[in-house]
């Protein structure tokens, strides 16, 4: 599908469209399921970072002292490793 959405501007439109529907359907879904007496919300929450990882994946961002990148010397002793 990715190819034929990279070749075809219309269909790489209607996908981009699909899948922010599929996303609201299901984030109404686990908005309901916040009410009703029998809803299994970790496994809503592992299945909506599956679906859709940019909005519900957990990310972790590792930096340096102010926010720069990290600093990695390495020793002699390292060689030993």
């Amino acid at each position: 599908m990715r190819q034929w959405a990279e070749r075809h501007e219309d269909f790489a439109s209607a996908l981009t469209r699909a899948k922010e529907l599929e996303q609201a359907y299901w984030e109404e879904l686990g908005e309901k399921g916040l009410f009703a007496d029998r809803f299994n919300a970790p496994v809503w929450k592992m299945m909506m970072a599956s679906r859709f990882r940019a909005d519900y994946s957990p990310t972790t961002r590792i930096e340096g002292s102010g926010g720069g990148a990290i600093q990695i010397t390495l020793s002699r002793d390292d060689e030993k490793l």
